[in-house]
Order: C-alpha cells, then sequence, then structure tokens
C-alpha cells in the first residue's frame, strides 16, 4: 500500500513544478515587458526635449527680405591695338579643331603630309 501515494505524490510534484515554471515564465514576460515600455517612454522623452530645443533654436532665425540697391561695378578692359591676329589664324584654328581644310588662306595646312592619319 506504500507504493500508491507515490505515483500521486510525484503527479502533484510535476504539476507544481509546471506551475511554477509557467507562474516564473509570464512574471518575467512581464518585466520584460516593463523594460521595453520604460525604454520607449524615456526615448519618447528624450525626442520630445531634441524637438523641443530645435523648435526653440528655428524660432530664433530672424528671416529678413531686403532690396539691395547700389551702383554696378564696370569693368572695361581695352584690347592694345598692336594685339592683331596675323592673316589666316582664324583659319588655322577651325582647320585644327574641325579637322577639314579651311580653304587656301595661303598658310600651310595642320594636316601631315600623306593624308589625315599618322604613322
Amino acid at each position: 500500500m506504500r507504493l500508491i501515494p507515490l505515483p500521486w505524490l510525484l503527479l502533484a510534484f510535476v504539476v507544481f513544478t509546471g506551475a511554477a515554471g509557467i507562474t516564473g515564465y509570464q512574471q518575467g514576460a512581464r518585466h520584460k515587458a516593463d523594460q521595453i515600455a520604460a525604454q520607449i517612454v524615456i526615448a519618447q522623452e528624450a525626442q520630445d526635449k531634441a524637438l523641443q530645443a530645435a523648435a526653440a533654436e528655428i524660432a530664433k532665425i530672424n528671416v529678413q527680405e531686403v532690396t539691395i540697391r547700389q551702383k554696378t561695378e564696370r569693368e572695361i578692359i581695352r584690347i592694345p591695338a598692336e594685339c592683331v591676329a596675323p592673316d589666316g589664324l582664324l583659319d588655322l584654328t577651325n582647320e585644327a579643331i574641325t579637322g577639314k581644310p579651311a580653304g587656301n588662306s595661303g598658310m600651310p595646312s595642320a594636316e601631315p603630309d600623306g593624308g589625315g592619319n599618322l604613322p
């Protein structure tokens, strides 16, 4: 007759141990949820303070629209009369840019002898 209470004791032990484990898990979950909620509140307060500080600094900005009326400075550069390009310089420049002969300007061609390709 002593063996009959032993299975009941084992069953009671397993039930109480399971209940204690479930209770501990739930309390741990509640504790973690409370920690997360506290962190969210702290982050929200920090964000609110930052927004208030930014708004205060933006409010200090003084925007003014001003029309400026003053004399425009002009600088006139005169080219000396002796600075004149020789005849055919414009033709040579255009020939060098386009790669096509500019016509008979009396100046030598920009292309090498024998065609357009170098050896």
